[in-house]
């Protein structure tokens, strides 16, 4: 028997996370490896650029601040990137845990951009989206969007939609 490679994106909401449920309800882990997905907003750099340690005391012109200035900027924006990496993996890692404790094969992937997108694009190595909506309606559907939406009308793949039910959250 074949396995299904499914894709299960992720938003680290908890109607997101009810699609996991509905994985255990109707795949086997004989039949299925999940791919757990998270798309985040590429990382941006702070308004300002950071000061060069050399502008501490020191009189310099343009012209020798400027390699300095062009040499921080790109290795602080890496290292933001590789830093929200590990968080949003992280983030996966109990979701992750509990599924290969029921015998699953899992793996994680991480992209940065427009999420519909990136799920298009992350989907072309699998057999199925199951994905969550977060149900909105109305007004708040059209100033939002919705991204179940534009990866259910762009993508070629069959895709399982759930609707999940509402969280309530005490106090």
């Amino acid at each position: 028997m074949e396995l299904k490679r499914v894709l299960l994106p992720l938003d680290n909401s908890e109607f997101s996370r009810q699609a996991l449920g509905i994985v255990k309800k109707q795949l086997s882990p004989d039949t299925a490896v999940l791919t757990l997905l998270r798309v985040a907003e590429e990382p941006k750099l702070p308004d300002g650029r950071p000061s060069p340690p050399a502008l501490h005391g020191a009189v310099l012109s343009y012209n020798d601040m400027k390699p300095r200035m062009g040499a921080t900027y790109p290795i602080y924006l890496d290292e933001l990137k590789v830093s929200l990496e590990a968080e949003l993996e992280h983030e996966l890692a109990a979701d992750i845990a509990r599924l290969e404790a029921e015998g699953y094969s899992v793996t994680a992937k991480i992209r940065f951009g427009d999420p519909a997108k990136e799920i298009i694009d992350e989907a072309k190595d699998h057999d199925l989206i199951l994905m969550a909506t977060h149900g909105r309606s109305g007004l708040t559907r059209v100033l939002m969007g919705s991204v179940a939406e534009k990866v259910l009308r762009q993508s070629t793949l069959p895709i399982l939609l759930i609707k999940p039910e509402r969280v309530e959250v005490g106090i």
